[in-house]
């Protein structure tokens, strides 16, 4: 079961890769976090499906409408800038029981780890005890 530790700005997701060990990610410059549903059971509704979505693969959206998104949103305010958005990446990760997509400017595996929710939550904030 995956596991998210996150501030504003940054998520360390936690979770059991395919091969047993427990792995980190973490993401960086984040704009936008989901972890929920379609669950393995049903992700062949998700939108982005039929675009390649697999199960249980890490995997990047390239030409993100959920990016493009953001951006359109963003136009109402005073100072937006398009150029912002240009360096965001979308990640998408489906579980069994849920998906995580996140985008952000960049991701870094960081490892194994036996405590992996504790690693997570000080890869983001070295002040966590």
């Amino acid at each position: 079961m995956p596991a998210a530790a996150m501030r504003e700005d940054a998520v360390a997701l936690a979770y059991d890769a395919t091969d047993g060990q427990r792995v980190v990610v973490r993401f960086a410059q984040v704009k936008s976090v989901l972890l929920g549903a379609p669950n393995d059971e049903t992700l062949n509704a998700h939108p982005l499906y039929g675009r390649g979505l697999r199960h249980y693969e890490f995997a990047e959206v390239e030409h993100s409408p959920w990016i493009a998104e953001l951006e359109q949103a963003n136009r109402v305010h005073p100072r937006h800038s398009p150029e912002s958005f240009a360096g965001l990446r979308h990640f998408i990760l489906p579980f069994h029981d849920s998906t995580f997509e996140c985008v952000a400017g960049s991701v870094e595996v960081l490892g194994e780890s036996d405590d992996a929710l504790a690693t997570a939550a000080k890869s983001i904030d070295p002040n966590t005890t």
